[in-house]
Order: structure tokens, then sequence, then C-alpha cells
């Protein structure tokens, strides 16, 4: 079957029977603010999110840890919001695929790897 480039972009995560197909990302936290970006170097429009106090089991049993500022997947940045960076893993990715997680670890660069489910 011949694709259209970019087939996967489209967002179908409403039809239900995709819902055991999609990933599911538990991360919780706020976006960073203007400043926090400036201060660590990343462009306004970047997505940006500090992970909070609580860890999903998942995240922290595959290496992220509280205050962990996600810039992005798999060495990819993704401009808007926490919103953002969660639709595009579920456009992006099916459960059982594994993703790197990139982030900032006291201002300092750092992946972590997670098997969707």
């Amino acid at each position: 079957m011949a694709l259209v480039p970019g087939w996967r972009k489209t967002n179908l995560t409403w039809r239900p029977s995709l819902l055991d197909l999609l990933p599911s990302l538990p991360v919780s936290g706020d976006d960073l603010i203007p400043a926090e970006k400036r201060r660590l170097g990343l462009a306004p429009a970047r997505a940006a999110l500090r992970q909070g106090e609580r860890v999903h089991s998942t995240l922290r049993d595959a290496g992220l840890q509280a205050g962990d500022v996600i810039i992005g997947f798999d060495g990819q940045a993704i401009e808007g919001t926490m919103d953002d960076l969660l639709g595009f893993v579920r456009r992006n990715y099916l459960v059982g695929d594994r993703l790197t997680i990139n982030v900032l670890r006291r201002g300092q660069p750092a992946t972590v790897s997670l098997l969707l489910k």
C-alpha cells in the first residue's frame, strides 16, 4: 500500500477503536514561563514542561525525576505547550514503541528512555 508522506501526522486520537493502541505519557507539571525558558537558553515558542513533585511510577522507573524539564522527544523540539508535547506523542507513537524523553536536569541535558504503555 502506498502512503503519502506524513501519513502518521493525521490526528486519529478521537477514534475509540484506537484507544488501546495510543500511548499515555503520564507527566504532570507546569509549562515554563518565558523568563524560565530564557534563563535555560530555550526559544520562547519551544514547549517546556517542568515535571511536578509527584512522578508517576512508570516515569520514575524509567528515570524521570521531579523538577526535570521536558523539552522534546527523540531529539526533536516541539513548539507550544504541554498539550502540544502530549499530542505529539499520541500522534507519532503507538503502545509498545520506545520513546526517548529529552530533559534538562538541573540545567544540564539528559535523556530518559521509556517503553510506552
